[in-house]
């Protein structure tokens, strides 16, 4: 048994995801394990779809076990993603973790890895930051002043980012956890329509029409898109649900669940009660130390009121949305350190901070479920259970 684990947010499931899991396959990994984000995702929107529909796309596409990666890290930064992502593989038992990347130089990755967790390149990152630089921009000409030409280039690009992030993860938990890094094929990530099977996500969710994905779908993400219409992001309804919800809190919210430290919680609180559309609010929050990605990460945690102190630590508990033949024989494995939660009732026996989790994550599938095409009652999250192909 080679159990392969990856990061994901398949949103949705793609071509390029399927070719992906073939290389997994074609590597040797006998059982592929995802840890997904829910109903909210990392550029801080909501996904295209819900949770349990994408778990049920992604087993009947390849992938043998589906688990929840948590809104807290779900809507965290890139290292935060990545650490709550890659924590909960491990404490799964994967034996291998891998990622879809613009380069497959193992050994680069590496070593850039490394030097971003180094103190010197913390500190005159940080240094930069604080003349209102972007973190991006900021690493760019801290990397350009070291004379990392390489590392540089290296993360020009979004995927190569990630990847890195995922190794300096694996360098927090102190594991020595081997990697795969399978070179991206296709069109290049948030690319427009383009030629070709494989397009990027964004490209996809870009179009209006579930027929017009057609192409860029496998069959068997297609057919249970197709089964569920209704479940489909409304993504006015999607806006109204946030511009209402921000227009309702106290001030005392956005001091408390925005901890950027720059000042954007004061911006925010002006901003809403201005703002008639999130892309207005958006612009009148923006400032140049700041990316739009941040502020977009920043009003989802107001909207679902994100206890920050959770992105701090890693997920307490491994979720299990949707698993086929192989995915059960790894949860018959028992080899998980953390409580694996495959229904509700499972949850009784968390502490109260995995309590409070875990009603963080009802909580955002009861808003979700306010924004998609055909609305639905609370309790998604209760009423789900692990979904067995």
């Amino acid at each position: 048994m080679r159990v392969a684990g990856f990061v994901s947010e398949l949103n949705p499931f793609h071509n390029g995801h399927a070719y992906f899991i073939s290389q997994l396959r074609a590597n040797g990994a006998t059982h592929i394990v995802t840890a997904m984000s829910g109903c909210f995702v990392q550029r801080g929107e909501a996904a295209l779809t819900d949770k349990m529909l994408r778990a049920e796309a992604a087993v009947k596409s390849g992938v043998d076990l589906v688990l929840d990666l948590p809104v807290p890290w779900a809507l965290g930064s890139a290292e935060s993603f990545a650490r709550g992502g890659v924590s909960l593989l491990v404490s799964f038992g994967c034996d291998l973790l891998s990622f879809g990347c613009e380069t497959d130089d193992a050994a680069l990755l590496k070593q850039t890895a490394v030097m971003l967790g180094s103190e010197k390149v913390r500190e005159a990152t940080a240094a930069r930051m604080k003349r209102g630089c972007t973190y991006p921009a900021a690493l760019a000409q801290t990397l350009e002043a070291m004379g990392e030409e390489r590392a540089l280039h290296l993360l020009e690009t979004p995927n190569n980012v990630l990847a890195v992030e995922y190794l300096k993860a694996l360098q927090a938990l102190h594991t020595d956890l081997p990697v795969l890094p399978v070179r991206r094929t296709g069109a290049s990530h948030d690319a427009l329509l383009q030629d070709g099977a494989i397009q990027s996500a964004s490209a996809i969710r870009a179009l209006t029409d579930l027929s017009a994905m057609r192409p860029y779908l496998p069959q068997t993400v297609y057919d249970v898109l197709e089964k569920h219409p209704g479940r489909l992001l409304d993504r006015q309804s999607f806006e109204t649900a946030v511009l209402t919800a921000l227009r309702l809190l106290p001030d005392s919210a956005f001091d408390r669940f925005v901890t950027d430290g720059s000042g954007l919680a004061d911006r925010l609180r002006k901003s809403v009660r201005q703002a008639c559309s999130l892309s207005q609010l958006y612009d009148l929050a923006k400032t140049k130390s700041l990316t739009h990605a941040k502020i977009r990460r920043e009003v989802m945690h107001l909207f679902l009121q994100i206890d920050p102190d959770f992105e701090k630590e890693t997920p307490p508990f491994a979720r299990v949305l949707a698993a086929n033949r192989r995915g059960m024989e790894l949860l018959a494995r028992r080899c998980c350190n953390i409580p694996v939660i495959t229904k509700h009732a499972e949850t009784a026996k968390l502490d109260a901070h995995a309590q409070a989790l875990y009603d963080l994550q009802c909580r955002a599938s009861d808003l979700y479920a306010l924004c998609t095409k055909e609305k639905r009652a609370c309790c998604t999250e209760q009423q789900s259970s692990i979904l067995i192909i």
